[in-house]
Order: C-alpha cells, then sequence, then structure tokens
C-alpha cells in the first residue's frame, strides 16, 4: 500500500498529468505539421512530422501505460482484500475490466508505433506495409484516442 501513501500518490498523479498534456502537446505539433505539409506517399522516418508522429505515440504509450498499472494494482489490492474478507467487492470485477481495456489499448499503440517505425525510405508506396501501416493506423484512432480520453478522467 506504500505506493498509494499521500507522497507517492502526488508524484504518480504529477507524472501521469505531465505525460497526458504532453501528449496532447505533440497532438496539437502533428495537426499542425499534418495541415501545413500534405504527407504524399512513404517518408523517411526522419522527417519532423515522423518524429513527432512517434514521439507522440512514445509518450502516449508511457501514459497508458502508467494509468494502466495504477489501475492494475489497485484491482489486485482489491482481489486481496475480497478473497481475505470472503465478500465479493463489484469494484474489483470493475477495476479489473478497466486494466484489460488498457492493455488492449496499449498492444494496439504498440503495434501502430511498430508499424509506423518500420516505413523507411525504401519502402514501396501503397505496398503491403505502407497500405497495412495506413489502414490499421485510421482504424484504430478512435479507439487509442477514446482510451486516452477514458485514462485522463479515470
Amino acid at each position: 500500500m506504500s505506493v498509494w501513501r499521500s507522497g507517492s500518490r502526488r508524484v504518480l498523479g504529477i507524472v501521469l498529468y505531465f505525460l497526458v498534456f504532453t501528449t496532447f502537446g505533440f497532438w496539437i505539433a502533428f495537426v499542425i505539421l499534418t495541415t501545413r505539409f500534405n504527407d504524399a506517399g512513404t517518408t523517411s522516418n526522419s522527417t519532423p512530422y515522423a518524429i513527432v508522429t512517434i514521439t507522440n505515440s512514445s509518450v502516449s504509450i508511457a501514459a497508458n501505460l502508467m494509468a494502466t498499472s495504477m489501475i492494475a494494482f489497485a484491482a489486485c489490492e482489491h482481489l486481496v482484500l475480497q478473497s481475505q474478507s470472503g465478500v465479493t467487492m463489484h469494484g474489483a470485477r470493475i477495476l479489473v475490466l478497466l486494466a484489460e481495456s488498457g492493455i488492449v489499448y496499449v498492444l494496439i499503440q504498440i503495434i501502430r508505433l511498430a508499424l509506423t517505425v518500420s516505413i523507411v525510405p525504401s519502402t514501396v508506396p501503397y505496398g503491403p506495409l505502407d497500405t497495412a501501416n495506413m489502414t490499421f493506423g485510421r482504424a484504430t484512432t478512435m479507439v487509442t484516442i477514446s482510451g486516452s480520453i477514458e485514462r485522463f478522467f479515470s
């Protein structure tokens, strides 16, 4: 229970808010770069657009991992308390569900980051890797955004 003492709790909260707001800041930079420079085809991972995208994904993954870990820790504490007391607690099941959904969101983000990093100048534009990157990225954008919003308000 030492993680939840007031000093540690404050530090964890500050770090989590820093990661969330940093992700939002990189998202604003991403939107500006996207609207100013029309990204046509496959590019190198050394362009400002790619650097902002990779950095934003990394910070977002860190924020989601931290939030999911905190929820999972609370779920474990509730499950231990539930097994010791013999009383069924609905809160423990809800926390486990939140932790599981957080793991799914983190896995989606890691796959997106891996696909983004795998694009190199020699990648064929609109080839299988490029198409997989664009398709997976666009298909999971709303899921990832809703996961980040869920973590922020939980």
